[in-house]
């Protein structure tokens, strides 16, 4: 698979994104999530974290510049790792506890930009050390 290709798995269809950064072909899913019914876009991103190096901090930001391209139409943001979002066990609690008609505390789009703005800012800040350092004949 590259980028830009789905795969559908029953009624699901998953659009693969090659993100490089983390490493250099780490992937980005987009898919529909439902509740009740209601279809919401979810995002996966499984390198959250920029690698070490100019050219990976570079990569980084470059992905994290695409995934700014596509948020507005994503609703739910999907953790690679439940530690990576210090809320993410309250929301299950809040899941837990959900009665009919109130929100669900995994739709949150405002959440998902807020993370994305929060790499853009890890990402430049990465770009900028990287810049800095001194880089070694190869």
């Amino acid at each position: 698979m590259k980028d830009g290709d789905t795969i559908t798995l029953g009624s699901t269809t998953i659009t693969r994104h090659v993100l490089g950064g983390h490493t250099p072909a780490t992937l980005g899913v987009d898919f529909t999530v439902y509740d009740g019914g209601k279809p919401y876009r979810a995002f996966m991103f499984g390198g959250a974290a920029p690698g070490p190096g100019r050219q990976a901090a570079e990569q980084f930001l470059a992905s994290v510049k695409r995934i700014e391209q596509m948020q507005n139409g994503v609703q739910v943001r999907i953790v690679t790792h439940p530690w990576m979002d210090p809320e993410f066990w309250d929301r299950v609690d809040r899941l837990a506890a959900r009665k009919a008609g109130d929100p669900h505390p995994f739709v949150a789009p405002d959440v998902f930009r807020a993370w994305i703005a929060e790499l853009d800012a890890t990402a430049t800040t990465r770009v900028n050390e990287a810049a800095r350092e001194p880089t070694t004949p190869r």
